[in-house]
Parts: structure tokens; sequence; C-alpha cells
């Protein structure tokens, strides 16, 4: 006889997703927050209320954002790539009988990855060719 949760298969997938959700967020906020911090530190006092353009990586975007838009555009783009790239792997490997279905899952993580890395460097006004 199979093992069975208690209160059935969806609340179980539920209950680990919502897990996956939580830690993910957690330690990117964990993270996030020790970059800002970490700026703050080597640059001193950071003035949120700037546009984007006034720090010279950016000069060249073409968004009338002001530097703490950004930090929470940047921040919850990044969270909306996590999430959905944990969600791939969860239901691959939710889905998956074997030991090869999640390695081949980790590496469609990696190749996500690198996609997110080029698109993000061309969304978000890093071109400095219009510098």
């Amino acid at each position: 006889m199979a093992a069975t949760a208690a209160k059935g298969r969806r609340s179980l997938i539920r209950a680990k997703f919502n897990v996956l959700l939580t830690v993910t967020s957690l330690l990117y906020l964990i993270f996030y927050i020790e970059k800002i911090l970490t700026a703050g530190l080597l640059y001193g006092e950071i003035d949120f209320t700037g546009y984007i353009q006034s720090v010279p990586a950016y000069r060249g975007c073409l968004y009338d954002l002001m530097i703490g838009q950004f930090i929470l555009l940047d921040l919850l783009l990044k969270f909306i790539y996590f999430a959905l790239v944990g969600s791939c792997v969860f239901a691959i490997c939710m889905r998956g009988k074997s030991i090869i279905h999640i390695i081949f899952s980790w590496g469609l993580q990696w190749l996500w990855k690198l996609c997110y890395i080029h698109l993000y460097r061309q969304m978000v006004c890093l071109h400095r060719l219009s510098i």
C-alpha cells in the first residue's frame, strides 16, 4: 500500500510550494538587504530620490525612474524570475520519478539563469553604447 498524505496530495504539494516560495523570498530579501547595506557602507548615504540617470552606469537609461523606484523594480523583477524558476524546478521534481529528471531540472535552471542575465541586461538600461 502506498503512503498518502493526511489531507491528500494537493494539500501536500501546496504546502511544499508555499515553503519553497517563502524560503526563496526570505533568502533573496536577506541577500538584497545585505547588498544595500554594503553599498551604504562603501559609498555613504544613499539618496533614493535622485534620478537613475545620475548614476554613471545608467546615464543612457530612457526610463524616468528614481533610484528608489529602480531598486524596487529590480527587486520585484528578480523575485518574479526566481519564483518562476523555482516553480518550474518544483514541477519537474514533483513529476520526476528518477534522479535524471532532477538533474535535468537543474540544467534547465542554469539555462534560465543565463537567459535571465542576458535579458535583464538588455531590459534594464545596461547598454553602455548610448553613453
